[in-house]
Formats: C-alpha cells, sequence, structure tokens
C-alpha cells in the first residue's frame, strides 16, 4: 500500500519519488469525506480516523491529510460560534473560519482563534517551516503550510479556510510579496504544532548517491538505518527537498546504492542485500513508481556500480567475495537481467568496479586490487569480453572513479595511502594511460572522488576528508587541479556531485549525525553557499 493523499493539486507527496510502502503509509483516504455535516457546535468531540485522540500527538502527515479533508469537501467559510464542521476522517466538529481550520489540521481539543493558537505551539523562523507548520497573524488570519516551491525565491504552497471563496482551498504565497491573503505578510509569525510526533529517525546509513531527473529536479538515494532504500526529490528544478520517501520494505539492504537514468527519464537504483544478492528498483517511466526485482546472487561483497548501454539496455558490475569482478545486463532496454558473468579470475579484486561507457560503447571498468594498484577491464567491441590490463600502483586504498571526458578520453582518480587523491588518464581516445600524478599534496583525503565535467566541459573532484570536511579540485588547463575547501567538520560518507540544468554544481554527503546535507553553487563557477541539512 502506498500514501495516497487526495490533494488537489500535485504537491511535495507526489513528486518523482512518489512511491511508499507499508511501513510508512497510514492509510488511503476517501476522496471525498463520509457523514460530513455543519453542526450546531464548534467544540470537538471526536479526533476522527485520522489521529489517536483529540489533543494527541500527529505526524506531519496527518496534519497534511487532515487538511486535505476540508480542501475536497469545501468546507463553507462561516465564523460563526455556533456552528462547527465534522466529518468522520477528521472528527469535530471545528469552526469553520481560518483558526478553526488550523485546529482541526493539529487535532486540537477546541476551536482555537488567532490569538490563542500561539499557546499549543513554539514560534519559528519563517525558514525553517515544514509541512504542518502554521503560519498566524495573530489580528486576524491563521493558515497550514504545505510545501516549499522555491524557498530561494520565497513561495510556499498553504491551505486555508477563505472567506473570499467560501471555502477551504490551497493557494501559493510569497514572503517578499507586502500581502498575504490581504493582511500584511510582515505580521505572521511561523508556528510548530507542540505536540508534533517525530517520524522514526532511520538516519542515513550510507553515503547518497544523487541524479539530475528529466523534469531538471536533483533527486538522491541511500540505505537508512533501518535497512531499507530511501529517496529524496526536489519538486521542481531548484526547488526544495520534499522529504525521505521509503522505496522498499523489511530491510536488509546495506552500503551505498548506484543511479543510473534511461533516456526516457525513468530512474533505476540497484542497492546490495545483506544477504549477497543485488536488487533492482526500477521506474517504468519518468516520476514513477519503483518495481523492485532481484537480480540474485549470494556471494555480493561490494556496492553495485550500474550503466546505461548504447542500445538502452543497463548493465551492472560487482565484486564477490571469490575477489573477482562479475556483471550481468539486460539484452535490451527494459528487458530481463542475463544473469552473473565472471569477468576476472585472478580473485585480488576488492570494492566496487568503477563503470564508464566510453565513445564507441564498449564498457570500460576499473577496479582496485589487494595489492593497492587499479585494475582496468576494457571491452573491444559492445558487448564482447572484457580483457584487462594493470594501471599500475602499489599504495592505492580508496575505490577508483572514472569520467568520460569531452574529448572521448577516460580519466581514472583514486586515494592513496598517502592521503593524496592521484589520477591519470588516456592520451588519445582508445589508447593506454599515462601513469598516476599526483593531484592534490596536503594529505588528509580518503575514500573515493566524486568526478563530474563542469559546464565548460572541465574534470572536477569533490573528495572527503579525514577531518570531516570536503574538498573541491578543478583542473586547469596545464592539466593540474586547484583546490579549495567546501568546508564541514562531521562528513563521514564519500560525496556525490551532480550538474545541475543552470550549470551549478550540488554536492551531497552523509554526515556522522546520520543525516544528509547538501552544498551548492548559486551561479555556474561560482563560491558554494555553505552546507544544508537535508533531512
Amino acid at each position: 500500500m502506498s500514501i495516497s493523499l487526495p490533494r488537489p493539486k500535485k504537491s511535495v507527496f507526489a513528486t518523482a519519488l512518489a512511491t511508499a510502502v507499508a511501513a510508512v503509509a497510514v492509510g488511503t483516504l476517501p476522496v471525498l469525506p463520509a457523514h460530513a455535516a455543519t453542526v450546531s457546535s464548534e467544540t470537538p468531540t471526536s479526533i476522527g480516523a485520522i489521529g489517536s485522540s483529540l489533543g494527541g500527538s500527529l505526524t506531519r502527515t496527518q496534519i497534511l491529510q487532515r487538511a486535505v479533508d476540508w480542501v475536497n469537501a469545501e468546507v463553507p467559510y462561516n465564523d460563526s460560534t455556533a456552528q462547527g464542521w465534522s466529518d468522520s476522517t477528521v472528527g469535530g466538529p471545528y469552526r469553520e473560519d481560518c483558526s478553526g481550520f488550523v485546529s482541526m489540521a493539529w487535532g486540537l481539543t477546541s476551536s482555537l482563534t488567532s490569538q490563542t493558537l500561539p499557546s499549543v505551539a513554539t514560534v519559528i523562523p519563517t525558514s525553517q517551516l515544514q509541512p504542518g507548520d502554521a503560519l498566524d497573524y495573530t489580528a486576524e488570519h491563521a493558515l497550514i503550510f504545505d510545501q516549499w516551491v522555491d524557498q530561494s525565491a520565497g513561495t510556499f504552497d498553504y491551505y486555508y479556510e477563505s472567506s473570499g471563496t467560501g471555502h477551504t482551498i490551497e493557494a501559493e504565497g510569497n514572503f517578499n510579496d507586502s500581502t498575504l491573503d490581504s493582511w500584511p505578510t510582515s505580521d505572521y509569525e511561523a508556528l510548530r504544532y507542540n505536540n508534533l510526533a517525530t517520524a522514526p529517525a532511520y538516519l542515513a546509513a550510507s553515503a547518497p548517491s544523487s541524479t539530475v531527473a528529466s523534469n531538471g529536479a536533483i533527486a538522491f538515494y541511500a540505505i537508512r538505518s533501518d535497512g531499507n532504500v530511501w529517496g529524496q526529490s526536489q519538486s521542481a528544478a531548484g526547488g526544495a527537498f520534499g522529504g525521505w520517501q521509503q522505496l522498499t520494505s523489511g530491510g536488509g539492504f546495506v552500503g551505498k546504492p548506484a543511479v543510473v537514468q534511461a533516456s526516457s527519464g525513468a530512474i533505476s537504483v540497484y542497492a546490495r542485500g545483506a544477504n549477497g544478492s543485488v536488487w533492482q528498483g526500477a521506474q517504468a517511466q519518468a516520476g514513477g513508481a519503483f518495481t523492485w526485482t532481484s537480480l540474485g546472487g549470494t556471494t555480493v561483497n561490494s556496492d553495485p556500480s550500474a550503466v546505461v548501454l548504447p542500445n538502452g539496455a543497463q548493465a551492472v558490475y560487482i565484486t564477490g567475495t571469490d575477489g573477482n569482478v562479475w556483471g550481468q545486463g539486460q539484452s535490451e532496454a527494459g528487458g530481463a537481467f542475463g544473469g552473473w558473468q565472471q569477468l576476472t579470475t585472478v580473485g585480488t579484486q576488492s570494492g566496487p568496479p568503477a563503470a564508464v561507457v566510453a565513445q564507441n560503447g564498449t564498457v570500460q571498468l576499473f577496479s582496485r586490487a589487494t595489492n593497492g594498484s587499479v585494475t582496468w577491464g576494457a571491452q573491444s567491441t559492445p558487448s564482447g569480453g572484457f580483457g584487462w590490463t594493470t594501471l599500475g600502483g602499489s599504495t592505492v586504498t580508496g575505490n577508483p572513479t572514472a569520467l568520460l571526458q569531452d574529448n572521448g578520453t577516460i580519466a581514472v582518480y583514486a586515494t592513496a595511502s598517502d592521503g593524496n587523491v592521484w589520477g591519470q588518464s588516456q592520451s588519445a581516445v582508445g589508447g593506454a594511460f599515462g601513469g598516476w600524478q599526483q593531484l592534490t599534496t596536503g594529505g588528509g583525503d580518503v575514500g573515493a572522488p566524486a568526478a563530474i565535467l563542469s559546464s565548460s566541459g572541465t574534470p572536477t573532484l569533490y573528495v572527503e576528508t579525514a577531518a570531516g570536511g570536503v574538498m573541491g579540485g578543478t583542473q586547469g588547463t596545464d592539466g593540474t587541479f586547484s583546490w579549495g575547501s567546501l568546508g564541514g567538520t562531521t562528513v563521514d560518507s564519500i560525496p556525490s556531485a551532480v550538474l545541475t540544468t543552470s550549470d551549478t554544481v550540488a554536492v551531497y554527503i552523509a554526515s556522522t549525525d546520520g543525516h544528509v546535507w547538501g552544498d551548492s553553487q548559486s551561479a555556474p563557477s561560482s563560491a558554494f553557499t555553505g552546507w544544508q541539512q537535508l533531512n
């Protein structure tokens, strides 16, 4: 069962990640409330189907479900204390005006006024507004905050009982406007209900993997501490993130998932099971729900890597407990996978192989060996076998990252035991690699660097530091990298980086407190704006 909110318009609960499972669902609501009526009272006697008791705790989801119930019923506006609205979904009766509506959404024991709502809430900065909070102008008006449309622009959606339309509606506001629903915007204060139920504290147990969806919105995915795959997405390009959505149930997943996107915009997530298997979660179309399928295996010993092939088929690669690289792929776009095939025989590989599709459509794999070197596996033709060559090295400690450059050559990067990032690249398309070059000098770098091409086609790297920060490096025309700090002291994962549709870079990490944080540029090639907690 998935969460089904009878909303009048697409919202944070109907994004590209709009799929969830019974573990987080609170039930499917009818489109219209049953047994609805205006009665001669404004004193509630029932909480209805959403909530446990009057004055009890409610989750943000429940608050919004209660608000949407009145929107769909178009509860008529009436500020008379002699009557209220009651239905079996949200209980009641509650007074049919703006503060009565907020009282209903919060499941209060009485219909408070805009003057008394602060007695059951805490004032917060408007920048911290989240779904289910309220905005209150104590002299005149109150409303329920739904979601940010674009927080940087000050725009948001909200629900309220409208005297102008004569019934409950949803509308869009802007904190930069002089008025909000005809009252001075500056006179509103943001309120958070004191009895807000805290959602389960499922913290990130892995580094996030990110992608830019076909609509330009950023989406990222992680395994959280409950052992399930979760995802979070912007509602639109540049918009606010809509909160975690649980994509699997039952737990049992570990490590960092891999994310790829088909030409149709449909996203696939590949996650490793603690039982040594790999699962694919695939959307049938962009923005659709994820359907999960086991790709089998009992001896998978690394996180998966995945690529989209020129024919639209997808392929996934892992390292097994036998120390060999294995892979399997679809025969065609959206087709079934063909089963695991062993790609190496020496048994000295470790960690997830980096995978990239070369200019000629062949897959190129880069795998760390237990002797501190990196091994390159190259197909000579698409769908052909892999030939393996060492790229040398004896002190590589981090898993490699590979990047297809604008000129068609491939570059590979890794951290070494000296705590520095090293890299090497092909001298020509399909040619040999030129040997390791040291890219940082100060030491203290750990894990696999994230590698992307900037808007100008320049290789750009982001790497975790032992001090809990992130360093970013951009390659100059002479081939050397210029490095700068993105800050941070609690970074606890390798970073994930994406180039947005506005040609800015966004970087995501998991921190020691178990939360995912993001940092991004405000303009192409500009400085980063600072870390923001996203859950």
